[in-house]
């Protein structure tokens, strides 16, 4: 945290902040993306081509590995597939017009200086926009998220099956927008949840019961993470063994997070353990145990 001047007047933290708002959203930095090396000069530097055919979105990364000097980058128009000669670096703002001659391209950059340019000015709107939203996932990895949840609630209930005919997007969100609702659609014996909830505005004072076979949903208004502890305690010393481990998932109407901990094996007798629980609330992170 040294380097990033963390607190201090003059930090990089905005900086950082940019960067992973420009790689968490943009399609270029999707799993699909091809990524090729157009640079033809010998300077330290690179220019990395990222495409996205898919989504039919480029970015060039120009990059001057040399920290002490000025350098001047190349690239051929041709392997940029770019007839633009004003580009837009999503990392500054700025708009860039790039120096050519016949079919050959190049821009300045300052030491150790890295531009991200795209033909498409909707890119810097677009990257503004997601800097005012709350939720920091990005829309498939929040999906990615919900889907290991219900493939796991599905091995759970209904053992090992074939989900060829079953559209896991579409139950992912249902699981999101009502998760007592989509564990109750499992109960084939009668209308029961099968579900205790644990209300962390409400209930961070109350022991909470678990009947076997029922699940715990967690709910709080702001992002946390939660494990399950047994802690056993004998006359030589005491040891702690996790149960599970969840993190907050935002409902699809994002007004508030939820984990939900499947039913555990049935023991012979009942147990207390502790739920541990960090809320990561807007201005800290507070860590609660039960």
């Amino acid at each position: 945290s040294s380097c990033l001047n963390w607190g201090d007047k003059n930090n990089q933290v905005e900086h950082i902040f940019k960067l992973n708002l420009i790689l968490k959203n943009h399609p270029c930095f999707l799993g699909t993306t091809r990524l090729e090396l157009i640079q033809n000069n010998q300077c330290e530097g690179l220019v990395l081509l990222r495409f996205n055919e898919a989504e039919d979105k480029k970015l060039l990364i120009l990059i001057n590995l040399d920290c002490e000097n000025i350098n001047e980058i190349s690239w051929d128009r041709e392997s940029a597939s770019m007839n633009e000669t004003k580009l837009y670096d999503l990392i500054s703002g700025s708009l860039v017009t790039v120096k050519t001659d016949n079919n050959l391209c190049s821009q300045q950059l300052n030491p150790g200086e890295v531009m991200v340019l795209t033909p498409d000015d909707d890119d810097i709107k677009f990257i503004e926009q997601k800097s005012m939203v709350k939720n920091t996932l990005p829309q498939r990895v929040y999906l990615q998220k919900l889907k290991a949840k219900v493939l796991l609630i599905h091995t759970i209930f209904k053992g090992f099956v074939n989900l060829e005919n079953i559209d896991i997007e579409k139950k992912a969100i249902s699981f999101a927008v009502d998760p007592i609702e989509f564990i109750r659609s499992f109960n084939k014996v009668s209308k029961e949840s099968m579900v205790i909830v644990f209300d962390v505005q409400k209930d961070m004072k109350r022991q909470v019961m678990i009947p076997p076979g029922f699940s715990l949903l967690i709910k709080c208004r702001a992002g946390f993470r939660a494990q399950i502890i047994d802690k056993i305690i004998n006359e030589k010393k005491s040891d702690k063994t996790s149960l599970g481990y969840e993190e907050g998932i935002l409902t699809y109407d994002s007004k508030e997070h939820f984990a939900l901990f499947p039913p555990k094996n049935t023991r012979q007798n009942h147990r207390e353990y502790n739920l541990n629980i960090r809320i990561f609330e807007s201005s800290d992170t507070a860590s609660n145990a039960i």
